[in-house]
């Protein structure tokens, strides 16, 4: 396997070790086995087949207290880290509820080390969600132990605390522009293509229907061409406005999107080492 590994070959990495599982007469190994199986994965960014492999891990005898915590805690990354691109695996909370299982394993074992990175973990989550005061928190009380990589964690956190927010469009501001001039609240959403296509095709439909419309007759004595242009007309203006709204929406999701990849990013560490 780690023949496999140097040549930057996981999977038959993974099929030596799963041959070492099958064959071990040591009950032991396995739950390190099946760890070290779930990292592969993990790096490879497979973390349906990750938490897979940490669950099976948690299941089996033989773990210490020490690896114990850390698998805990790169479970609840591999859905962390899933959870940034892939709406459909367990989200923050699924996450947060695994690392609070860990609070009173660590109270016991006295680990401060894997005490320390379970802190950074949370440190991140909090992070994404913006809370920068917690990050902050966070970043100063591993740097009151201050012993690595407790100090790269916490200069990691201060870091990606000076980061810029998202950038946001104003939903109201972005209809009432549309409203006063068609497509200017697409182009304020960054859309100008779609900002122009809405101008001109509620002007123009507008302007024939000007055109069309005999002050001499009433508004219900009007050409059937002045209620085709108004209509469409309308349409594309109701349109507008919608897009205008939608297009925000799309725009501050899009950001915060981004903003969370960048902090995720910007603070990942390496997952524990295989002991």
């Amino acid at each position: 396997a780690d023949a496999y590994l140097a040549r930057e070959q996981p999977y038959r990495a993974i099929g030596a070790l799963e041959e070492l599982v099958t064959f071990s007469a040591d009950p032991s190994e396995h739950a390190l086995v099946r760890t070290r199986i779930a990292r592969i994965y993990h790096r490879a960014g497979q973390w349906r087949d990750a938490l897979a492999s940490y669950d099976e891990a948690l299941r089996l005898p033989g773990l210490s207290a020490p690896n114990l915590a850390d698998v805990h805690i790169d479970r609840a990354l591999a859905q962390l880290d899933g959870g940034i691109d892939d709406p459909d695996l367990p989200g923050f909370a699924e996450a947060s509820a695994s690392l609070a299982a860990l609070d009173e394993v660590l109270a016991r074992s006295g680990d401060a080390r894997a005490r320390d990175r379970l802190t950074f973990v949370r440190a991140r989550m909090s992070l994404v969600t913006g809370d920068v005061g917690a990050v902050r928190a966070a970043a100063t009380e591993l740097r009151q132990q201050c012993a690595p990589p407790t100090c790269v964690d916490a200069d990691l956190l201060m870091a990606a605390a000076q980061i810029d927010p998202p950038a946001t469009k104003s939903r109201a501001l972005a209809v009432t522009l549309s409203a006063l001039l068609p497509g200017a609240g697409a182009v304020y959403a960054g859309h100008p293509v779609d900002g122009l296509y809405y101008l001109g095709l509620t002007g123009a439909s507008a302007l024939v229907a000007y055109d069309v419309y005999d002050g001499a007759r009433t508004i219900g004595d009007q050409k059937a061409s002045f209620y085709l242009m108004a209509t469409t007309a309308a349409v594309f203006y109701l349109a507008n406005l919608s897009h205008a709204y939608l297009a925000s929406q799309r725009f501050n999701r899009i950001e915060r999107h981004r903003y969370r990849q960048h902090v995720w990013a910007t603070t990942a560490r390496p997952l524990s080492p295989d002991r």
